[in-house]
């Protein structure tokens, strides 16, 4: 699960019944029934999120997979959660983790 920043929403990913990857969006005020609930990708391995609040992006990596799928969060758009891209390496991951952009330098 992934709290989407100050909207008051949470993301969760996991499995369907017929064992494929799904994201759902829930509202922190009420867990009955999600927002937002569909189908994430075609990757196997259990699915870790990174919220990065400045951009709006949700980071989707699964260990053992060699792709980051990315997607932007817009509490405008009708379906919350929009694929935007994803990023395919040769090898595959070990883990997943996001340094604070303040150490990182640039230059």
């Amino acid at each position: 699960m992934t709290w989407l920043g100050d909207s008051q929403t949470i993301l969760s990913c996991g499995f369907s019944k017929l064992s494929e990857r799904e994201y759902a969006v829930w509202d922190a005020r009420n867990f009955v029934t999600p927002l937002i609930k569909r189908r994430l990708d075609d990757y196997s391995g259990v699915p870790f999120t990174y919220f990065d609040e400045e951009n709006r992006v949700v980071f989707v990596a699964g260990k053992g997979e060699s792709a980051i799928s990315f997607f932007q969060y817009n509490s405008e758009s009708v379906n919350l959660i929009d694929y935007l891209g994803s990023f395919k390496g040769k090898e595959p991951q070990k883990g997943f983790s996001f340094m604070p952009k303040k150490v990182c330098n640039l230059m």
